[in-house]
């Protein structure tokens, strides 16, 4: 099984107010492409109340650092009373957007042996924990590194996007 390393704990990001769901999912899926992560999305839910719409996805985006080691990230969106909304731009254009609260949740692990070559005899087990604590503990810092940069750069892209639409209203 491979090792993982919990690097940054939960993060949130939480917004309240109007917004664009399909600009906030394109924007995710444009800053996974350009970090070289690979989409996964485990879990998607809509569901229609009265109050408004209820959106769920959780998305295990992973990005391969070496033969050994990767990048796993693990973002949750949950958005509660989605309900469409008409602003009127200053230049007197209409633009159709949403309404609604977003709570957006990240984490970065980094991951190790995850083509689990080292798991096959006990032996090959005891030189990999050697390897991970005496001869590849110099690279992980780096890898774990990248890992923090890569989340606090999703935070700050992410709520740097929603605070956009504060100034709008």
């Amino acid at each position: 099984m491979p090792e993982q390393v919990m690097v940054v704990g939960l993060e949130r990001i939480q917004y309240e107010g109007v917004f664009s769901v399909a600009e906030l999912f394109r924007l995710i899926d444009e800053w996974l492409l350009d970090k070289g992560y690979y989409r996964i999305e485990p879990k998607h839910v809509e569901s229609a109340k009265p109050e408004g719409k209820f959106v769920e996805l959780e998305l295990t985006p992973s990005k391969q650092l070496t033969d050994y080691a990767k990048a796993l990230l693990r973002i949750k969106i949950q958005m509660n009373n989605i309900k469409d909304a008409t602003l009127e731009t200053p230049e007197g254009k209409k633009q159709k957007l949403n309404q609604g609260s977003v709570l957006v949740t990240v984490s970065g692990v980094l991951e190790t042996d995850y083509q689990e070559r080292w798991e096959s005899k006990p032996l090959f087990l005891f030189i990999r924990t050697l390897y991970d604590k005496y001869i590849f503990k110099s690279l992980t810092g780096g890898f774990e590194g990248t890992i923090k940069n890569d989340v606090e750069h999703f935070k700050r892209t992410v709520s740097g996007f929603l605070n956009l639409h504060r100034y709008t209203t």
